[in-house]
């Protein structure tokens, strides 16, 4: 399954990237459509992925038993699902034919280092790229 390029122009921090950035990215990355019911992650998986939502509805519920859900219009929908890892929630698709777009950590931080310093723009090492950026809207 492809992924409309403007569709990620939408996610942070892919906004940073260029089309030939974003169009690379697609080219790596897995774009998959989900069921209802299907859980995405759960809490306390490691895998080294950020997954963005592009189309349905997810929740994420946390250890102390909350839940939100996030469609398209939920501002939290702009960036990826429960970036930190371990993961601190688990996320289930809560409409059917859900997309999800998931891409390598390594890959993402790579893409957006490299265009933030074709920007001029110094990086710190000191976290990830995409960490850095997915938490400053708080």
């Amino acid at each position: 399954m492809e992924v409309n390029i403007d569709d990620l122009h939408t996610k942070q921090p892919l906004h940073q990237l260029s089309e030939s950035s974003l169009n690379a990215l697609a080219e790596v990355a897995v774009t998959r459509k989900y069921a209802k019911g299907e859980q995405i992650f759960k809490i306390g998986d490691s895998q080294r992925m950020a997954v963005f939502l592009i189309k349905g509805s997810v929740t994420l519920e946390s250890i102390d038993g909350r839940v939100t859900s996030i469609d398209l219009s939920h501002s939290m929908s702009e960036y990826a699902l429960s970036n930190l890892k371990p993961r601190m929630y688990t996320a289930t698709v809560a409409s059917d034919d859900t997309v999800l777009f998931w891409v390598k950590d390594e890959v993402l931080n790579k893409l957006i280092s490299e265009s933030l310093h074709s920007q001029g723009i110094a990086v710190s090492d000191e976290l990830p790229v995409n960490t850095r950026f997915a938490y400053q809207a708080g």
